[in-house]
């Protein structure tokens, strides 16, 4: 007995399981519009400017503090064109209240491949926290840091009073 085709592709259930357990931990992230009791950070990132600096990855950011860490969390934004060669992106990001880290001290970056199996390279530059309300806290940057990152790369930095500034373009 044969079955007739509805005329429609039909995506089999691991493809669809497996993404669903890839994009559920980024979906399910807090909204930069949470409540007003919530911590919220401005979280900025300077992409290198050496010859393909730029990446197609996911960046995902965890800050350290005195008093513990956050989880990882997305520093992309939908349908925008991030971490490009030499640019500067903007992160607003929010925490729970009662998930108080402390002062923080260190921001964590790692990258994720998109595409099962690819990864580009990615020429980080230094990122920069500040605590989103005004009179917040400049938590500090990285200093000019130009690591290269590859596949699923993790580094930790020390983040240093002061602003971002300087001259050099990570070339």
């Amino acid at each position: 007995m044969s079955r007739k085709s509805s005329g429609r592709a039909r995506v089999p259930k691991m493809v669809l399981v497996g993404l669903t357990a890839l994009l559920l931990p980024v979906l399910s992230m807090p909204s930069a519009s949470a409540a007003p009791n919530t911590n919220r950070y401005t979280i900025r990132v300077r992409t290198g400017c050496g010859s393909g600096a730029g990446t197609d990855n996911w960046v995902m950011a965890k800050l350290i503090g005195t008093h513990g860490s956050t989880n990882f969390f997305s520093l992309e934004k939908s349908f925008n064109n991030d971490f490009e060669r030499c640019d500067t992106d903007s992160y607003l990001w929010s925490d729970l209240p009662q998930s108080d880290i402390g002062q923080i001290t260190h921001v964590e970056i790692t990258t994720i491949a998109t595409v099962l199996g690819a990864a580009d390279k990615w020429q980080f530059g230094w990122a920069s926290v500040y605590e989103d309300r005004e009179g917040g806290t400049n938590y500090g940057w990285t200093g000019w840091q130009c690591h290269w990152f590859g596949k699923n790369d993790i580094r930790t930095y020390k983040l240093n009073t002061g602003s971002p500034g300087g001259t050099s373009s990570c070339s």
